[in-house]
C-alpha cells in the first residue's frame, strides 16, 4: 500500500478530512500529535510535537468502513498544503491511500487511548 505523503509544522495544524468517521489512529513516533476535530468524527488534526524533526515518521488511520489509510510525514517549516481532502479516496484510489485493504474485526478502543492528544 503506497502511503500518502504529507508535511507538518510546529506552528500550524493540518486537517485531514476522511470520507467516514475515524475508528483508529496509530502515530509512528512522538514527533506527531493528533486528535479528532471537535464535533467532526471524520476530521483528524495533525501537527508536529517538536520542531525540525528528522527522519520522516508515519501514521495510520482506519475509518468506520474498515478502510486503511497510511501516511508518511516530513517536517517542513512552511508546508505547501495544510488541509487534505481524502473524500475522493473513499472511492477507487490510484495512489493506494484509501486502499482496498479492510479491517472489519478490529476491537474498538477509545480514540483517546491511541492518540497523543485528543479532540
Amino acid at each position: 500500500i503506497e502511503p500518502y505523503k504529507m508535511e507538518v509544522t510546529y506552528d500550524k495544524t493540518s486537517h485531514l478530512i476522511f470520507p467516514m468517521a475515524i475508528r483508529y489512529v496509530d502515530l509512528g513516533s512522538e514527533y506527531l500529535i493528533a486528535g479528532k476535530a471537535e464535533d467532526a468524527e471524520n476530521v483528524l488534526r495533525v501537527k508536529a510535537a517538536v520542531r525540525n524533526f528528522k527522519p520522516e515518521t508515519n501514521f495510520s488511520v482506519i475509518t468506520d468502513d474498515g478502510r486503511f489509510y497510511g501516511f508518511d510525514v516530513e517536517y517542513s517549516s512552511c508546508p505547501e498544503v495544510l488541509n487534505h481532502d481524502l473524500l475522493p479516496f473513499g472511492k477507487a484510489d490510484k495512489k493506494g491511500v484509501g486502499s482496498n485493504v479492510f479491517f472489519k474485526e478490529l476491537p474498538i478502543y477509545p480514540l483517546r487511548s491511541i492518540l497523543s492528544i485528543s479532540g
